[in-house]
């Protein structure tokens, strides 16, 4: 059976020398495009990969930053050239200037054909529901769906907890902080045709859409609701989660209650989790052979138009 796998981390040498000692620690595959990938995708039965580039290369500025992030947009495209039907890639953007992130997205789309931003939950100060907007507007009018990718928070009271609370917890706070920011300021109400992408069964929020949609209902004239809809309308519509990094069964079955199966995606978060791991938790799951269908491929296909051969 064929797999999309829609978040798949890769990276570029030259990055790791711009920015130092940050990828030290990443395992070799995570630059190849051609040998070990293509062997690990064969062997766990990943068709297709959608390309990502996590990391801080997104805040490179000036014209040797643009010139390093258009390479990897670049080098997402010749991949998918080089092995068609196996590579997909998702555009990156400097976000310290919406002007050249506008024009790299465009770019990217009209001239690479990639399909999305991949995006983070926050760049410090710079975020998609804040100073970032412009950016998510324009890759709205170009079709392109958003990955909200998470980030570690910036709050104080996140300080001084330990990596566990402050990265691991804390991406998963921001990423659904600003989805959530993202719907109350209007952007779904303004462009109901956009598409945003969670990893981790949706950050939590799947959990939460009936208390969200409950306080709704109870404090209108405390908190009125800036929307036109419902939170959950919002969710069925325009959100879509991948299980990138969250193999949990409880989490699974929650995500498909209130989402609908047709708003899973595959996603492995390769190569940080184990593509092992990934399949038993699959494997261990009581779908059937329509709902495997449409996690691992069909949704992708028929939302996204991203096809494999």
């Amino acid at each position: 059976m064929k797999k999309i796998d829609f978040e798949a981390h890769a990276q570029l040498p030259a990055y790791a020398h711009a920015m130092g000692d940050m990828i030290a620690d990443r395992t070799p595959i995570i630059y190849d495009f051609d040998e070990q990938r293509l062997a690990e995708m064969d062997a766990y039965g990943i068709t297709t990969q959608v390309l990502s580039y996590p990391g801080r290369l997104n805040l490179l500025s000036g014209e040797e930053g643009l010139a390093l992030i258009r390479a990897v947009n670049d080098n997402s495209h010749d991949a998918a050239l080089r092995h068609p039907g196996r590579f997909v890639g998702c555009a990156i953007v400097p976000v310290n200037d919406n002007d050249a992130a506008a024009a790299e997205l465009t770019r990217c789309k009209e001239e690479l054909g990639l399909p999305g931003w991949f995006a983070h939950s926050s760049n410090g100060d710079l975020t998609p529901d804040g100073a970032l907007l412009p950016v998510v507007r324009k890759a709205a009018e170009l079709g392109m769906f958003i990955y909200l990718h998470p980030a570690g928070p910036t709050w104080s009271r996140f300080a001084g907890l330990g990596p566990v609370i402050e990265q691991a917890y804390g991406f998963h706070v921001d990423t659904a902080l600003t989805l959530l920011r993202l719907i109350c300021l209007g952007v779904l109400d303004e462009y109901p045709d956009l598409k945003i992408i969670l990893g981790h069964f949706g950050e939590g929020l799947p959990f939460m859409l009936d208390r969200l949609d409950s306080m709704r209902e109870l404090m209108p004239s405390i908190a009125p609701a800036v929307n036109r809809h419902s939170m959950r309308h919002y969710f069925q519509k325009n959100i879509w989660v991948t299980s990138s990094g969250n193999y949990s069964k409880a989490a699974f079955e929650c995500t498909r209650a209130e989402l609908g199966i047709d708003h899973i995606l595959f996603g492995t978060d390769f190569p940080t989790e184990r593509l092992q791991k990934c399949t038993d938790f699959f494997d261990s799951l009581p779908l059937t052979r329509l709902e495997r269908e449409k996690i691992f491929f069909r949704n992708a296909e028929e939302h996204f138009g991203i096809w494999t051969i």
